[in-house]
C-alpha cells in the first residue's frame, strides 16, 4: 500500500515538473538576471562616483595652482560629459562659475550656472546655482530676469533666502511695498532661532524710506 502510495506521488510530481516546471526554471532564471543586473549597475554607479570624485580633486588643485583656462575647462569638460549625473559635475561647474566671475567672465559664468539648473541632479547645488546666477543678473541691471529665475523653486530649503533675494529685485524696480512684504515673509520663514541681522537692517531702511515717501 505505502509502495503505491509512493509511486502515484511520484507520478505526480513527473506530472507537476512537466506542467509548471519550464516556467518556475524560467522564472528562477530571470529573477538571478535581474538580481545580477542591479548588483552591475549598482556597482558600476559606485565606481563612476569614486573617478568622478578624483577628477573633481585635480579641478580643485588646478584652480589652486592657477593653471590656465584650457586646462580647467579639459578637466570639467570631462565630468559635465561623462558624469553629469554625478553632484562632481554641478561642483565642477560652480567652482569654474566662481574663477569666471573672478575674471569678470561673467557670460561664461551664467552658462556653467545654467547649465547646474538645468541639467544637475542635486537640488541643493541647483539651488545655489539659482542665487549665484540671480545675484550676476541683478548686477547686470536684469531685474526683471532675475525675479522670473526665482519664481520656480522646489527647494523648500531655501525659500528664506530665495524670499529675501525677491525682496532685494523689487526694491531696484522701486517696489518698495512688494519688497517689505518679501522681506517680511523672509524674516517669517526663517523663524525665530535664525537671526538675520542684515535682512533686519535692510527691513527697518526700507519702512523708514516708505514713511518718508508718504508723507511728503
Amino acid at each position: 500500500m505505502n509502495e503505491l502510495i509512493a509511486i502515484e506521488q511520484a507520478e505526480y510530481v513527473k506530472k507537476w515538473c512537466r506542467e509548471y516546471g519550464f516556467g518556475i526554471l524560467l522564472g528562477v532564471v530571470f529573477a538571478l538576471f535581474i538580481s545580477w543586473g542591479w548588483n552591475y549597475r549598482h556597482q558600476l554607479k559606485e565606481k563612476n562616483l569614486v573617478i568622478a570624485s578624483m577628477q573633481y580633486e585635480h579641478l580643485v588643485s588646478a584652480i589652486s595652482l592657477n593653471e590656465n583656462t584650457s586646462a580647467l575647462n579639459n578637466l570639467a569638460d570631462s565630468l559635465l560629459k561623462d558624469y553629469a549625473y554625478t553632484p562632481y559635475a554641478s561642483l565642477a561647474a560652480l567652482q569654474l562659475a566662481k574663477v569666471d566671475i573672478d575674471q569678470n567672465n561673467l557670460l561664461d559664468a551664467v552658462n556653467r550656472l545654467d547649465w547646474i539648473i538645468n541639467h544637475g541632479h542635486d537640488q541643493i547645488l541647483q539651488s545655489i546655482a539659482k542665487l549665484r546666477l540671480v545675484r550676476i543678473l541683478l548686477s547686470q541691471n536684469q531685474a526683471k530676469a532675475a525675479l522670473k529665475l526665482l519664481s520656480k523653486n522646489e527647494d523648500k530649503a531655501y525659500v528664506p533666502i530665495f524670499l529675501e533675494e525677491r525682496g532685494d529685485i523689487f526694491k531696484s524696480l522701486g517696489r518698495g511695498k512688494e519688497a517689505l512684504r518679501s522681506y517680511l515673509a523672509a524674516k517669517k520663514a526663517f523663524g525665530k532661532v535664525v537671526e538675520q541681522p542684515l535682512l533686519e537692517i535692510k527691513i527697518n531702511n526700507l519702512v523708514r524710506a516708505l514713511d518718508e515717501n508718504s508723507n511728503d
